[in-house]
Formats: C-alpha cells, sequence, structure tokens
C-alpha cells in the first residue's frame, strides 16, 4: 500500500515539475523578450536645466557629456559676439526664436562650437547687416534669417549639410550668397523674395531645386543648373523679371508648373525632349527648344 502511496507521490513531483518546466518555456518564449526589450531600449530623459548667464537664457543638458542650448538673448547690443562656452559646457546650438525680432542687432558672430542654428533663430531682425557662420555648423534651421532685410551677404559653409525651407526669404538686400558644395538640394522658399540677388553659383551636388527657392529674386540674370540636377519643382523661378539665360543639362527630368513663369526676359531656352515639362512651365513668350537624343 506505502509502496503505491509513493509511486502515486512520485509521479504527482514529476507532473509538477513537468508543467512548471512547459510553463518556463512557455513565459520565456512569449513574455521574456517583451520585458527585455522594455528594459534594453527604455532610455532615461536627459537632465536639462534652465540657466540666465551673460544676457542669454540657455538651457543645460546632460546630452554629449554637457552642452548649452541657447534660448533667448535677453540683450539690446547692436554688435553680438556669441560666446563659445558657458559655465564650461560648449555653446551647441542656437535654439528656436532665440534671436527673432532683435530690431537693433547689426552683426553677429557665431562661434565654431555652434552646430545648429535652430528654426527661426534671427527671423525678423531687420537690422542684421553681417553675420559669420563657423565650418562646425552643419545645420541651418527653416525661416533661420527669414525677413532680415538688411542682410546683404551670406557665406554658407561646406560643413553645412542641411538648409531649412524659407530660411533666406524675404532678405531684400541679399546680393551675394555662397552655397555649400556638398548640399543635396534647395528646399521650399529658401530665397523667396530676395529681390537683390543678381547671381548664385548652384553647386554641382544639387538634385533637387525645391518649389519657390527663387520665387520673386527679380534680380537674378544668369542660372546655370548644375548637371546632376533631376528635378525643378513648380515656380522654382518664378517671377525672376530680370533672368535673361538659364542653361538646363540633359539630367533634369521634370520641369513644373510655372517653374519660370512671370521671367519676362527670358526670350528662350533649350531643354532635352526627354525632359518632362509642365505646359505653363515657362512665360508664355518664351521659346521653347528641344535637344534631340
Amino acid at each position: 500500500m506505502h509502496r503505491k502511496d509513493n509511486k502515486a507521490k512520485s509521479a504527482n513531483r514529476r507532473l509538477l515539475a513537468g508543467i512548471a518546466v512547459l510553463a518556463g518555456i512557455v513565459f520565456a518564449v512569449f513574455f521574456l523578450p517583451d520585458i527585455i526589450r522594455g528594459v534594453r531600449f527604455k532610455t532615461p530623459a536627459l537632465q536639462t536645466t534652465e540657466i540666465t548667464k551673460m544676457g542669454y537664457r540657455c538651457k543645460k543638458t546632460a546630452e554629449n557629456g554637457g552642452e548649452i542650448h541657447i534660448i533667448a538673448y535677453e540683450g539690446s547690443s547692436e554688435d553680438v559676439k556669441i560666446p563659445s562656452y558657458i559655465e564650461g559646457l560648449p555653446v551647441t546650438v542656437i535654439g528656436k526664436s532665440a534671436f527673432g525680432g532683435c530690431e537693433s542687432l547689426e552683426k553677429v558672430e557665431i562661434p565654431d562650437s555652434v552646430t545648429t542654428i535652430g528654426k527661426s533663430a534671427f527671423e525678423g531682425c531687420g537690422s542684421l547687416e553681417r553675420v559669420e557662420i563657423p565650418d562646425s555648423v552643419t545645420t541651418i534651421g527653416k525661416s533661420a534669417f527669414e525677413g532680415c532685410e538688411s542682410l546683404k551677404k551670406v557665406e554658407i559653409p561646406d560643413s553645412v549639410t542641411a538648409i531649412g525651407s524659407r530660411a533666406f526669404a524675404l532678405c531684400g538686400n541679399l546680393k551675394t550668397v555662397k552655397l555649400p558644395v556638398g548640399i543635396a538640394g534647395l528646399q521650399i522658399g529658401v530665397f523667396y523674395g530676395c529681390s537683390g540677388i543678381e547671381q548664385i553659383e548652384l553647386p554641382d551636388s544639387i538634385r533637387d531645386i525645391g518649389e519657390s527657392a527663387f520665387y520673386g529674386c527679380t534680380s537674378l540674370q544668369h542660372v546655370r543648373i548644375p548637371n546632376h540636377t533631376a528635378k525643378i519643382h513648380n515656380y522654382a523661378f518664378y517671377g525672376c523679371t530680370a533672368l535673361k539665360d538659364v542653361k538646363i543639362p540633359d539630367s533634369v527630368i521634370q520641369i513644373g508648373v510655372m517653374a519660370f513663369d512671370e521671367c519676362i526676359n527670358l526670350d528662350s531656352v533649350t531643354i532635352s525632349d526627354r525632359t518632362e515639362c509642365a505646359e505653363d512651365a515657362f512665360y508664355m513668350d518664351t521659346v521653347i527648344k528641344k535637344r534631340k537624343h
């Protein structure tokens, strides 16, 4: 009798052990990966604190061992030299609207610690005549210098790989622009309404000329589209009334709606017979010639 009881107890223990093993396998297969993923990819938020130093309201972050992002300039100087370091940490970002609407600002020097000029950073600085952009900068944000009506010259270093839409829009007195050699495209309205630009050299790296990129650049006279450019988007050169000469290579596969409309001094233009061209891409009096292949 006792032997039967022992055998039954032993069988029950084996059954329970088997159930436990099976439960462990199910847990490991179906639940453990999610738990591990949750632990592995849950990144703690970077600690940030706000400080005010040297006339700047800043965000002090733990990013990359510690950085300073300028949130707002609280001074009123005409000539500003942004510091490289604040509280021993590098100034890396000029943030959104940091200098926006500073009417008295005439000149600004950006240190070589800065990598990003943020959205609308200097928008509406109507008296700004001169800005020095160092070759540490890689990004110029949307509308960064929009409405800087007194700005006459801009040299964008080759380190810059991204220029946001309308970055220099409505800079009516801007005459000279140097673009970075590696830039892949020009965003929407990047030089919209820059009526003072007479000539601009587009780097060979440009594949795309965005919508309204040079809309209303009424002093622009000559344009050479780079040999690797594929698309000229809608309204790209709309209203460039002084434009007399534009060279469009065979690489261009598409010219958008009204891309060169109201270019009243553009008598003729030659494009590839393979180029897809909107019916109203050019001004109605412009003679369009086709190159055969």
